[in-house]
């Protein structure tokens, strides 16, 4: 059989395996992480928002993972179309490149080394090509936890409004017309008390108003794609208390989101197409270099022809055709003599170079 490997592990492939070739190219360009690509640059202003040590920064997950990590440590059924080939790329038929950053979640909640943490990672779907979809994207997870047992007398409603009032505070105005929990649309976990899921809302939704990014200062000002219409950027909410219990923190709850990096990245520096994220024309790479070393100076996306210029080499050519005629001169009446000839062919020339512009030679 075939195999794939990471530096540690090989992976066995199946009549599962779906993986082109271009796909497997792309498994190591990390764009996430690297210096001043504009999906790293994102990464690190939403990180800033989100510090350490109470956040933790995982940025090298491996993207092969097993089906239990990928799906069933996050509950989805066995029927779910997720787990269709047509969806998502195997290696086997117990192994997968994951299809989002969730996939990591509950081995980061088990190790339970800090309170909060931030996953950066590429994820893979099987999804056409266009302005707006690529088989690789970049997500970022984002999590925060309180232990039932580390907080006083176990009170997490009253720990959660603690570290609230301790978040920075901004002066936005911000719409919130949705309850921490609905009876239908939302309901509240049977092992949540209503105090517990108001207060862990409210501090997700504090810490998500303080990734706002002021644009006001991007290079190359234009008007802003922000302005236009309402766009949904991300999905957050309450953990599920069986994912934590699965996990192996059962006395853990928490709020977590997911967000797509490249569609912040083409909001921010006004980036049209997707795909341009996977160039590696320096007529794009080059327009960012300087702003991974500073995040306040952001530079907005240039417009550049989508082919090279083409040097023409215009040759004009001139094509000169010598024709040679041989003349014989005859009588009918009798046999001229040389003399007789020349006059006659001088002639002939005189009328050739007068009248038609012949050059004689």
């Amino acid at each position: 059989m075939q195999k794939a490997s990471d530096a540690s592990k090989e992976y066995k492939r199946d009549e599962w395996y779906n993986v082109p070739q271009s796909i497997t190219d792309s498994l190591s360009r990390s764009l996430h992480t690297t210096l001043d690509h504009p999906i790293s640059i994102t990464r690190s202003i939403i990180e800033s928002r989100f510090p350490s040590p109470t956040y933790k920064y995982h940025n090298n997950f491996f993207p092969i993972v097993s089906t239990h990590q990928n799906f069933d440590s996050l509950g989805f059924p066995p029927d779910h179309p997720g787990r269709s080939k047509t969806d998502t790329y195997y290696i086997n038929k117990e192994t997968v490149l994951r299809t989002h950053t969730s996939a990591h979640q509950a081995d980061v909640f088990r190790s339970n080394e800090s309170e909060g943490f931030l996953i950066s990672a590429d994820v893979y779907r099987r999804d056409a090509i266009d302005r707006s979809h690529y088989p690789i994207f970049h997500q970022m997870e984002g999590a925060r936890m309180w232990d039932r047992t580390k907080v006083p007398n176990g009170d997490i409603a009253r720990a959660v409004w603690k570290d609230i009032e301790a978040l920075p505070k901004h002066d936005m105005k911000v719409e919130d017309p949705n309850p921490p929990f609905h009876a239908e649309r939302n309901p509240l976990q049977g092992e949540h008390a209503e105090a517990e899921a108001e207060a862990i809302a409210a501090h997700l939704k504090k810490s998500l108003e303080l990734m706002v990014v002021e644009i006001s200062h991007v290079q190359n000002k234009q008007p802003n794609i922000l302005a236009r219409d309402w766009l949904e950027v991300l999905g957050c909410g309450v953990v599920k208390q069986d994912i934590m219990q699965n996990a192996g923190v059962p006395d853990q709850l928490g709020w977590a989101f997911g967000i797509g990096l490249e569609r912040i990245a083409m909001l921010l520096f006004e980036i049209p197409d997707i795909r341009l994220f996977w160039s590696k024309d320096e007529r794009f790479l080059s327009q960012f270099r300087g702003v991974s070393e500073n995040l306040e100076n952001l530079k907005r996306f240039v417009p550049f022809s989508k082919t090279r210029h083409v040097i023409k080499r215009l040759l004009l050519v001139t094509i000169i055709i010598f024709c040679w005629r041989r003349i014989n001169y005859r009588s009918l009446l009798r046999t001229l003599t040389n003399e007789e000839a020349n006059e006659m062919h001088e002639g002939v020339k005189r009328e050739l170079a007068g009248k038609l512009g012949v050059e004689l030679r």
